[in-house]
């Protein structure tokens, strides 16, 4: 019988809580950092019949943020754990996006693309277009825990290392701790040690982007109650609202329903001194991980230098009930290798590829690697780790560069939101079924073989996971803000067909 993603399961592999596993491949498989990517290729690793065990610095699950925008590839696998799908569907927002100025003005409002589409079906059913960070934390975190996964808190990775004769690497803790593995999926962040395996020089540095992220969620009753505040938020028997306001350099995206409201205010300003673009070593690293905490007041000082702001959004933001974290929007450089030289470390999420948030993408495509990787690895079973880890990177880079380089084209639209109103559709944020109709794991399976052997051969591989007759190239982030700086206009959607 042929053993891919798409063909019946045999007999050999545990059955629990609904979730039915593939055989043991006897690999064993490190984890660093319980984010979106990691808790998914936690259970998508365990699923596959790896051994896993996963590290995580905090000292306990996070139960802050906002919220992030998901589309099928990145719940394409749900399906296959009942109990975590029908968390999904209860726990995420079924919204549809409406676009307006900063002033409160409408400009228009869409519906998701894939909506009852063969796609969103295939991936297990409808789903909501936005889930709060925490809820989602916890439903991974709790599918984890009913398949008895080991996730160890307080474990910061501040080093790695590899023993390609041996075939193994290794994940050091600041507390002097070693965990080794066949192979260690470093899902750890921007700053993940992980980059230190690499040549030096041979990856770009993280730079600051000179925008920011403040964000804030909490429960609806927090709110005092009041006619204008309540105009933005839903009322009873009414679907949950997502709202985009725009404005030049400045975007703040609103997810409200009857119980839970969110923000994210992202703006530009001039960086700080301490935000030089750097190198972070071992012993630095941690220092630049943390985001300040504003109260509502200092973050209506900053959105008040813009004018004419609706005033029920500086009414939902003086009212907020916690600190607002803010973050720099740092960013990296697309750059091709994800894996360590011996194979045996490779990168997913922000350590491997960070986005801005006006992509909407960047959760999609760390649950995208997720999925990706642990089917990699399945195909070529524990002999061929190293192979696996560098077809992963083949399959993935074309594709996630591509989509990272809408968060700067998205950028523009969002910005010219004020002389788009009389053309309201021009502010949709389109994406294209290449975009939202992609099934990692099929991906994978059907492709590992020939990306295997063109890796073997030297030869490029032809990635069909992209816009049908895209061309790809590099780009770098100061290519497209300086493009953005004369005001031209980008050609990325005019490389191939983005309707398709």
């Amino acid at each position: 019988m042929k053993n891919d993603a798409t063909s019946p399961i045999i007999s050999l592999g545990e059955f629990k809580d609904g979730v039915q596993r593939y055989p043991l491949t006897g690999i064993k498989v490190l984890i660093v950092g319980a984010g979106i990517g990691g808790l998914l290729a936690a259970l998508e690793c365990y699923r596959k019949g790896h051994s896993v065990l996963v590290l995580e610095r905090a000292p306990s699950l996070s139960t802050v943020g906002d919220v992030f925008a998901t589309h099928p590839p990145g719940f394409s696998t749900l399906k296959y754990y009942p109990a975590l799908l029908r968390d999904y569907q209860a726990g995420s927002h079924d919204t549809q996006i409406s676009f307006y100025t900063r002033q409160g003005q409408f400009v228009a409002a869409s519906e998701p693309e894939w909506r009852d589409t063969a796609c969103e079906r295939e991936a297990g059913g409808r789903i909501g277009v936005t889930i709060p960070r925490p809820a989602h934390a916890a439903m991974l975190m709790g599918q984890i825990e009913r398949l008895g996964i080991p996730v160890l808190f307080g474990r910061r990775v501040v080093r790695y290392t590899e023993d390609r004769q041996a075939g193994i690497a290794a994940a050091h803790t600041d507390g002097g701790e070693c965990f080794d593995a066949d192979v260690i999926i470093a899902a750890d962040g921007i700053h993940s040690a992980a980059h230190d395996l690499l040549k030096k020089g041979s990856y770009p540095p993280y730079q600051p982007t000179n925008s920011y992220a403040a964000r804030a969620g909490f429960p609806r009753e927090l709110l005092a109650p009041g006619p204008q505040l309540q105009s933005i938020l839903p009322k009873p028997g009414e679907r949950d609202v997502t709202r985009v306001y725009c404005s030049k350099d400045v975007h703040l995206f609103l997810d409200a329903t009857q119980t839970y409201v969110s923000f994210c205010y992202v703006y530009k300003d001039t960086p700080k001194p301490s935000q030089n673009t750097c190198q972070l070593s071992e012993n630095t690293r941690h220092k630049y991980e943390h985001p300040m905490a504003l109260t509502p007041a200092e973050l209506l000082a900053i959105m008040t230098k813009d004018p004419d702001w609706d005033p029920a959004i500086l009414e939902l933001v003086s009212q907020a009930p916690r600190e607002i974290m803010q973050w720099s929007l740092n960013f990296r450089n697309p750059h091709r290798q994800w894996t360590s030289p011996g194979g045996h470390v490779v990168m997913i999420g922000d350590a491997a590829h960070t986005f801005l948030p006006t992509s909407g993408n960047g959760a999609v495509q760390a649950s995208e690697d997720a999925v990706s990787i642990a089917e990699c690895l399945r195909q070529g079973g524990r002999e061929n780790i190293a192979w696996s880890t560098r077809v992963h990177n083949t399959l993935r880079y074309e594709r996630v560069s591509t989509i990272q380089r809408t968060g700067f084209v998205n950028q523009d639209i969002l910005d010219s939101v004020d002389q788009v109103s009389q053309h309201p559709d021009a502010v949709i944020l389109k994406i294209g079924s290449w975009m939202w109709g992609h099934l990692p794991e099929k991906y994978a399976a059907d492709n590992y073989r020939d990306a295997l052997a063109a890796l073997r051969s030297g030869v490029p591989f032809e990635n069909t996971n992209l816009p049908p007759g895209y061309k790809f190239r590099e780009w770098t982030m100061e290519e497209e803000q300086e493009r953005q700086s004369k005001g031209i206009v980008s050609d990325l959607r005019s490389n191939g067909d983005w309707t398709a």
